[in-house]
């Protein structure tokens, strides 16, 4: 009969293979930011947009808003775009926005989203082979008219209103709907963008380990 002794070794060499995978939350720092929605200079309108998957992909929807310098509503917009996935959700709402910034006649527009993969992808030159083409062609028309226009991320806590109205779009089931004055569920968010309130934005930022 043989024995089979095991003996027991310690496991520091592990280290180099589990440090990836382990979350050290001692080196994490939690911070706290102040934002606000910041309104466009004079005789320039910014347009907010975002867009809203149930499932990813699911049901999905857009919505969005353009407001003046003092933060006054001027047309709003939501819908649904059946089932898709976020990103392709976020592409619809900046498609309807722009089409109906365009369709109203605004010379000079702000387009902000809380999707920094959609704001990149639109900004790219060479996405012709992208499984959402065809959407970003059609912005892409609409970028090269004749009009001043720019891109930029925004944060949710800054996008509440296109928030409400992408997720409005869902339990509509319309594919279009326009808003020519604010629905009163974001009246209150409405008044504090258009007054400048802060809302807290919480992260988390990895610190450098001090014992190495």
């Amino acid at each position: 009969m043989f024995v089979i002794g095991f003996a027991f070794m310690p496991l520091d060499w592990l280290g180099p293979f589990l440090s990836p995978l382990v979350l050290n939350t001692a080196n994490r720092a939690h911070i706290t930011r102040q934002v606000a929605w910041i309104p466009p200079m004079a005789l320039c309108l910014k347009l907010n947009v975002d867009g809203s998957s149930f499932g990813n992909p699911g049901r999905a929807s857009f919505g969005g808003l353009i407001r003046n310098d003092i933060g006054d509503m001027m047309h709003g917009f939501s819908g649904s775009c059946g089932h898709a996935s976020n990103l392709l959700a976020e592409f619809y709402a900046i498609l309807k926005g722009l089409q109906l910034a365009w369709d109203l006649g605004f010379c000079t527009i702000i387009l902000e989203s809380d999707s920094k993969s959609a704001i990149d992808l639109i900004l790219e030159d060479d996405n012709n082979f992208h499984p959402h083409a065809i959407v970003l062609g059609q912005i892409r028309i609409l970028r090269a008219r004749n009009w001043s226009l720019s891109f930029s991320h925004t944060l949710r806590e800054e996008n509440e209103c296109a928030d409400w109205l992408a997720k409005h779009g869902v339990q509509s089931d319309v594919n279009l709907k326009l808003w020519v004055s604010p629905p009163p569920q974001i009246a209150h968010v409405l008044l504090a963008d258009a007054t400048g309130v802060l809302r807290q934005r919480s992260l988390f930022k990895t610190e450098p380990n001090r014992n190495t």
